[in-house]
């Protein structure tokens, strides 16, 4: 039977990431760095600029063990993610071993290792958002930072990175030195254009994307996998007429020049209204 020793329990803080770690030591916790699994990845990653809070020291097990295992379970340390706890704290085990931990633990790391994160990650969350917005190639930007091209693109396209692209605004920065320019879509803008009863012009204007992009999205020739499981695309108003318009339209007595100047189409416009074509004539269907 092993002798006890003196023991402390601690709570560490990292200053910038704000995560915790509750844990156990014989040695004096502000020197000790602390053992857990992914706390350790956690350090390699961020720096370890950390405060150290002494929970308290026992000389008796008994008691050493109840407080580590209350404040466990008190502070939800495993599932929470403001800690980086893969298993209860029980005063007498070491640090996170892959063989004792639950499918919360597990999903735990899963969900913190994504993006940078990962401790095979190469760019840090300004490096992703600058990626995202710069006009220079893909591949000057990826001898810049030192990651293949297809990375770019993913990062452009919110494929990649996305626990930091999910949030970020806007379109994507886009090359425009070369002659033929293909842009840039996010995955979020496929699935709006897929989905969204708008003009061309309209797709034109807040998404850059050309008639012809419009129709093969909204025909799944590309961006399969993003429109996988949408139930049908939304068609595309050649005019910006609502169905309203078109029958007030339709069963107006004034000019044709009078109403294509009230609604802002064109004469021949009026004319096909009033001549009764079909809904074809003013939507492209998919």
């Amino acid at each position: 039977m092993k002798t006890f020793k003196p023991t402390y329990l601690y709570i560490k803080t990292h200053n910038k990431s704000g995560l915790k770690y509750f844990g156990k030591t014989i040695e004096h916790p502000s020197t000790y760095p602390g053992s857990g699994l992914y706390w350790t990845r956690h350090l390699k990653i961020h720096g370890d600029d950390v405060t150290t809070e002494i929970y308290g020291y026992y000389i008796d097990p008994e008691t050493l063990h109840q407080e580590a295992v209350a404040f466990s379970k008190n502070n939800n340390i495993v599932e929470s993610k403001n800690w980086a706890n893969l298993r209860p704290e029980t005063g007498f085990t070491g640090g996170d071993t892959s063989d004792s931990f639950t499918n919360e633990s597990r999903k735990k790391i899963s969900e913190r290792n994504k993006g940078v994160n990962n401790p095979q990650s190469k760019l840090t969350k300004s490096q992703v958002i600058e990626i995202y917005h710069s006009t220079n190639s893909p591949e000057e930007l990826s001898t810049r930072y030192g990651v293949g091209t297809g990375q770019i693109f993913g990062i452009k396209r919110k494929i990649y990175y996305k626990d930091i692209t999910a949030s970020i605004s806007g379109f994507p920065g886009q090359y425009t030195g070369k002659k033929k320019i293909r842009y840039i879509i996010p995955i979020d803008a496929v699935v709006d254009i897929f989905l969204k009863e708008e003009t061309y012009a309209y797709f034109k204007k807040k998404y850059n994307a050309s008639r012809q992009v419009v129709k093969n999205i909204k025909l799944r020739k590309v961006y399969k996998t993003e429109t996988e499981g949408l139930v049908a695309a939304g068609s595309v108003k050649k005019y910006k007429l609502t169905n309203q318009d078109t029958v007030d339209i339709f069963r107006s007595c004034e000019s044709n020049k009078n109403l294509a100047s009230r609604y802002g189409v064109s004469v021949e416009t009026i004319r096909n209204i009033k001549n009764g074509d079909s809904r074809k004539f003013f939507k492209d269907e998919f």
